[in-house]
């Protein structure tokens, strides 16, 4: 969710809350790992795994000898520290994704801890100043507008955003049910009995703008995140609006219209409020894409938010009905005023913007900022590792249609599955430059915003009128301090906090084909390459399925999914999987089974430029020299995920490297008819 100016503020922090978490509770995702979901908890967790060591630190790779007087645990995690070791090579030697994670965040590199005090640290001081000095002029304004007690100008263009804002208030709560997924799960769609039924429990006055608020911008901003989820937003938006026409036109196409909204408003409507929206909104990326230039990541990301800006005020001053409907919708404006006078809203915001401490708060979202940026930097993929990456995946989608002709003997579903493995989008990891950018437009978004606010003559009749109203708004439950100063609230820390920093966080939308690939895959190809594929197979899987009521015997699909299912030593009992059924891990163990012959079919064909890794080897976990001894086959509860250790191991009899050392461990699964080879 984009928060950026500050009338786009009151608008979207109404409806942040829950709208990227209700997307995601749509669809079926999958992760080839599981996210570790912060640098403390990463911590516990290895001081979970030392407690749980049960013998001295071994050497590494060391010698066992497994005699009868040994704990059979200690056998067990001898012999399963030996089979990783022999398939992933010594832990000293292994990258797993903790590895990286920890060794970049412990010691980062000292260019990217200048990055944030060289380019940013001054500038950010100078912007909290600005914004505090407009802070004060507005809210002295708008207290002195307030006790003068005239009657509000409700014929002011300003009214129209005003009942916006108090039809999106009004509809707020209800909001999450107006919603539900497509029936083939593709999109987003309105869910039209609820919103009706809502709708008639409202006065008649109020439907029309609540009406519009839920249909032309609550649905189309769910349905675009929904869209872009795993994926490439701006793709995602070219997409539902120009459906197949190809991305460079469409994109010129959009382009040029959004620019003729935006000339259309500011000619149609010459409000002091319109004008300081306009004056705001940076279309530089518009403009480079109504030319026909190609957008970078922070390009394309700034064009979307210009596009939320551009499509509510579109909405607003249409010029028609929707603009009568708002400028209709009841509004108390006098009780807001005493609201306001008897709570001292204006006045406790006063004293906030008089009494902070902007070195304090400088110095709280530096600590924030320099240690994420740092962190951030380091983990990124190079431009010469993203131009690669994105080799690598055409490379893996090519070998992927191939394996995936195995599973259908009929040329018609040949092609359907192909024809979906070339749709799938992937969004790659931002370059080092786009994050640089990515908080250069925080504090180029809060220059135009100070820009605007001093181009705008607040003495005037319209600028007063326009003022007084403004300063109303805050009764209807928004903030309304406009600018962000609090440390909690600023935007620079958010925009930090927003930074990727993680392990392995590839993961796949099966229902919208799109993939996400994170900056390990990329800088680690060798396993990398695996975790790529292994997203694909969930594409592939759902497709497969698709094309199937039933599972029968003979065919190629529902006897690999049987095959992977059961030959988990995990699965207590034999199975026999139909249609979509799963066992916990079937779907996960599938998407590594294909995986694993699709590099299998690369390395035949040579279309690799390095010598691949077992994948899993990036998920198993060690404590620096040795491998820690909780490696075990039994999953982590609750996870869709096998153990990494038995990944390790499957992967291994994949690919035919099977080793003595793991079969030892794989002696010791339970006793099932099953075999181990799916192929």
């Amino acid at each position: 969710m984009f928060k950026r100016s500050v009338q786009l503020s009151l608008a979207l922090s109404i409806l942040s809350t829950g709208l990227a978490s209700h997307a995601q509770s749509h669809g079926k995702g999958h992760s080839y790992h599981p996210k570790i979901k912060s640098e403390r908890a990463l911590k516990e967790a290895l001081k979970d795994i030392r407690k749980m060591l049960g013998m001295p630190s071994p050497a590494p790779s060391r010698p066992v000898d497994v005699s009868t007087g040994l704990d059979p645990s200690m056998v067990a995690a001898a012999e399963a520290e030996q089979c990783l070791v022999s398939i992933c090579g010594p832990a000293r030697v292994n990258q797993s994704g903790m590895d990286v994670y920890l060794e970049r965040t412990m010691k980062p590199s000292l260019s990217a801890q200048k990055a944030w005090t060289e380019r940013f640290d001054g500038r950010l001081k100078q912007s909290l100043k600005s914004q505090q000095e407009i802070a004060l002029q507005l809210l002295r304004a708008q207290k002195a507008e307030l006790e003068k007690g005239r009657p509000v100008n409700e014929r002011i263009p300003m009214r129209a955003f005003v009942g916006f804002m108090a039809a999106v208030l009004e509809a707020s709560e209800k909001m999450s049910g107006f919603v539900t997924m497509s029936t083939d799960q593709s999109g987003i769609v309105e869910n039209t009995v609820q919103v009706e039924a809502y709708l008639q429990t409202l006065p008649a006055e109020k439907r029309d703008a609540v009406r519009l608020a839920i249909k032309e911008f609550y649905l189309p901003m769910v349905q675009m995140n929904f869209l872009g989820m795993g994926g490439n937003p701006l793709a995602a938006r070219l997409k539902m609006l120009y459906g197949n026409q190809p991305a460079k036109e469409a994109l010129t196409r959009d382009a040029r219209l959004l620019l003729a909204e935006v000339e259309r408003i500011r000619t149609s409507f010459s409000s002091v409020m319109v004008q300081l929206m306009m004056q705001s909104l940076s279309t530089d990326s518009l403009d480079r894409a109504a030319q026909g230039q190609d957008l970078s990541a922070s390009d394309s990301q700034a064009y979307l938010e210009a596009t939320m800006t551009i499509g509510m005020m579109s909405v607003i001053f249409d010029g028609g009905q929707n603009y009568q409907a708002l400028m209709k919708f009841p509004v108390d404006f006098e009780a807001l005023r005493k609201k306001m006078i008897e709570n001292s809203t204006i006045e406790k915001s006063l004293i906030t913007a008089q009494s902070i401490d902007l070195d304090r708060v400088a110095l709280q979202i530096a600590n924030v900022c320099s240690n994420k940026l740092t962190a951030s930097l380091d983990m990124g993929a190079s431009d010469l590792r993203l131009r690669r990456g994105k080799i690598m995946v055409q490379q893996i989608k090519e070998a992927s249609k191939k394996v995936a002709r195995r599973f259908n003997s009929d040329p018609v579903l040949q092609q359907a599955a192909e024809e979906r493995i070339d749709q799938i989008q992937f969004k790659m990891p931002e370059s080092y430059n786009d994050k640089l950018e990515k908080l250069e437009a925080v504090l180029a978004e809060q220059r135009r915003s100070a820009q605007a606010f001093r181009a705008i003559n607040w003495d005037d009749h319209e600028g007063r009128d326009v003022l007084l109203m403004f300063s109303l708004l805050s009764g209807l439950g928004s903030t309304l301090d406009g600018i962000n100063l609090t440390f909690e609230e600023s935007e620079m820390k958010k925009a930090c906090e927003a930074l990727p920093v993680g392990t392995l966080s590839d993961f796949s939308m099966t229902s919208l084909g799109n993939i996400s690939v994170s900056w390990f895959t990329l800088n680690y190809p060798t396993v990398g390459s695996g975790v790529v594929a292994h997203e694909i197979g969930h594409v592939v899987s759902r497709v497969l399925r698709s094309q199937r009521l039933a599972a029968f015997s003979g065919d190629a699909f529902s006897d690999s999914l049987n095959c992977v299912a059961n030959r988990n030593p995990n699965m207590s009992y034999a199975v026999n999987l139909l249609g979509f059924q799963d066992t916990t891990w079937s779907e996960e163990d599938w998407a590594d089974h294909f995986a694993s012959l699709v590099i299998s079919e690369m390395e035949a064909a040579g279309t690799l430029a390095f010598q691949p890794k077992n994948m899993a080897c990036s998920l198993v976990a060690d404590l620096g020299d040795y491998y820690a001894s909780s490696q075990g086959i039994v999953p982590a509860k609750n996870d869709t995920h096998s153990s990494g250790l038995l990944r390790v191991i499957m992967t291994a009899i994949d690919k035919n490297e099977m080793t003595s050392q793991c079969q030892k461990v794989v002696d010791r699964f339970p006793t099932k008819k099953s075999s181990l080879r799916c192929h």
